[in-house]
């Protein structure tokens, strides 16, 4: 069976969760007032309502070697990636709907060039070996040539970012800013994460006047801070990429006055 390119979701529908996966990772769904969602997994810690969540912080491990005879086919359903040891394999389907991509190659064939996963198989959390990568059926890695990259070629995997995610720290950013969660939700659980509209977020310890553009902030764990408050725009301050990285990871524009320890509507402009 097919899954739809979005979801239509009613209030009961936004609120549930379940401990069972019922859509691929990142599937849009909407409400009839114009809010946005996205589905999501969360992490190993319980969320509260009203907090910035991002996508779980990237491994560096998670580059790997493919080495020996054979290269990379095009356009193939399953790949064999040599692992380094490292343990990202340790469990089955780590990666499903994650991306497989193509670091670096000793020819041009293959450029830019990266895949969908569905699904991968298990390797030992300290042995290297083999593990073979599935892809969507129409997926695999495309080149216009007969192969992608060469013998040494070196290619890396990315989680999907709305499995496993977790709250936005304090300061500077660890991973990509993706949206809020509209009720508490267990370790694990699958739920729907807003992206776009109306929602209350937990201002930080600075007011925020209405219609100020707001991002997380870089000052205090999960919570959002405008660009107008000195913390983000003083001469001290603003000189550092630390400090300025809450402007550029926006999450929308406050709709009330933000209170500091409060929750306060702000329309996040995530994604649509």
């Amino acid at each position: 069976m097919g899954f739809p390119g979005s979801v239509l979701l009613t209030d009961e529908k936004v609120q549930e969760t379940t401990t069972d996966k019922r859509f691929p990772f990142g599937t849009r769904g909407y409400t009839r007032d114009g809010r946005s969602f996205r589905y999501s997994r969360n992490g190993a810690t319980a969320l509260k309502a009203g907090v910035p969540l991002q996508s779980a912080v990237p491994v560096a491990s998670e580059v790997l070697n493919r080495t020996g005879t054979t290269k990379l086919k095009a356009n193939s359903s399953k790949i064999k990636i040599v692992t380094s040891g490292t343990g990202q394999f340790a469990t089955a389907n780590a990666f499903a709907d994650g991306y497989l991509y193509l670091l670096t190659s000793a020819t041009a064939k293959g450029s830019a060039v990266y895949a969908q996963i569905k699904s991968q198989s298990t390797q030992s959390l300290t042995a290297t070996g083999v593990v073979s990568i599935y892809f969507y059926p129409g997926g695999g890695l495309y080149s216009p040539t007969s192969v992608v990259g060469n013998t040494n070629a070196k290619v890396g995997v990315q989680r999907n970012p709305f499995d496993k995610v977790v709250v936005k720290p304090s300061g500077s950013l660890t991973a990509l800013p993706l949206g809020v969660p509209v009720r508490l939700v267990a370790a694990n659980a699958y739920f729907w994460m807003q992206t776009w509209g109306a929602c209350p977020v937990r201002c930080d310890t600075v007011a925020v006047k209405i219609g100020t553009p707001v991002g997380v902030s870089t000052n205090t764990t999960a919570r959002y801070i405008g660009i107008n408050s000195t913390k983000a725009t003083s001469a001290a301050s603003i000189a550092t990429w630390t400090a300025v990285s809450n402007i550029i990871a926006g999450l929308g524009v406050s709709m009330v006055v933000g209170v500091s320890g409060e929750y306060r509507m702000i329309f996040l402009k995530i994604a649509p």
